[in-house]
């Protein structure tokens, strides 16, 4: 199954807006795991991998209200 997909039935269900942006919001979830991000935030930002992945569950799960 597909972010795209989830996305899709999360909105069929109405815990999402009829409105979202479905192909810009899978795009958003992905964008964390881009390589070349990750690196960034390693070696430039000093981030540990376990702040990585508490921030990024963070968000996934709270979204900006987290």
């Amino acid at each position: 199954m597909t972010i795209s997909l989830i996305l899709r039935k999360v909105q069929t269900a109405g815990d999402l807006s009829a409105d979202a942006d479905i192909g810009y919001l899978a795009d958003a979830i992905l964008a964390p795991l881009n390589p070349k991000l990750f690196d960034h935030q390693r070696r430039v930002r000093g981030y540990e991998l376990d702040e990585i992945s508490r921030n990024l569950c963070n968000f996934l799960l709270n979204g900006l209200a987290g």
